[in-house]
């Protein structure tokens, strides 16, 4: 599993624009901050992670999905607000269907 998580960090990282910043959040879990990112580039970022890993080659498991969560830093928002608001969004990404990606803004 160890290989996994490192070949999935890789990916985050390589799709990653130099300002971001990529990191493990937990057991199977990573957060990119994405710095001066709108809620459209944030979505597009998204989509393209996902792609990304299901486009690899995965012969440890033979393929690999991933559900994204997104959230964008709003006025109202602190540290915890806008994590708690990507958690929301994966959830969604995760309830409907997995393999997507969800901006907390399409929840409602």
């Amino acid at each position: 599993m160890k290989i996994v998580l490192v070949k999935l960090a890789n990916i985050l990282k390589t799709q990653a624009r130099p300002a971001d910043i990529a990191a493990r959040f937990g057991g199977e879990e990573f957060v990119i901050f994405l710095p001066h990112t709108d809620v459209d580039e944030a979505k597009w970022m998204a989509q393209k992670f996902n792609q990304e890993v299901e486009q690899a080659e995965w012969k440890e498991t033979g393929c690999l999905t991933v559900s994204v969560g997104a959230a964008t830093f709003t006025v109202k928002d602190t540290e915890a607000s806008i994590l708690k608001n990507a958690d929301q969004a994966l959830y969604a990404s995760k309830e409907n269907g997995r393999n997507r990606a969800t901006h907390f803004s399409e929840l409602s």
